[in-house]
């Protein structure tokens, strides 16, 4: 078991587990808060870690332009409905991310930039900084991250 600082999670579990499985953040609490029989209480523990800081896993930041970044962001609070805006290690899946988001997503990208992303980026790339840098990258060569769309130029 592993009990080192929040710093250090991801690094142990990263080489044992796919990508998408190891959390992009944790959040520290005083505990999860339970109902009076004594079971998880949902509303209350979202409304706890809603104040709480939030510790990014100490990854740096992908090399991509600020205008992708900025413009992917904004895709993804305008598709997700997020109440405050994504930071570059903010995980696809950690902020309830799921297959009709991407697919919304993949639509919004391909129109703002006129790259066909897969949906295995949002797995191989989850967060919005290594997304970002990815979409950068295929614009450059001109290629597509994945298989495009039947019918797709």
């Amino acid at each position: 078991a592993w009990g080192g600082a929040p710093e250090g999670w991801r690094a142990h579990g990263a080489p044992e587990l796919p990508s998408y499985v190891v959390p992009a953040r944790l959040v520290i609490g005083p505990g999860m808060p339970l109902t009076p029989h004594g079971k998880p209480n949902v509303e209350a523990f979202v409304q706890l870690v809603a104040d709480l800081p939030v510790r990014s896993a100490g990854i740096d930041s992908p090399k991509c332009t600020s205008s992708t970044l900025d413009a992917l962001k904004q895709i993804w609070l305008d598709v997700m409905q997020l109440e405050r805006p994504p930071s570059p290690a903010d995980s696809f899946v950690a902020l309830g991310g799921h297959s009709l988001l991407a697919m919304q997503i993949v639509a919004r990208v391909q129109e703002t930039f006129g790259v066909a992303l897969s949906l295995s980026t949002f797995f191989d790339k989850p967060t919005l900084g290594d997304m970002a840098a990815a979409i950068d990258r295929e614009a450059t060569l001109g290629a597509s991250l994945g298989p495009k769309a039947p019918g797709a130029i």
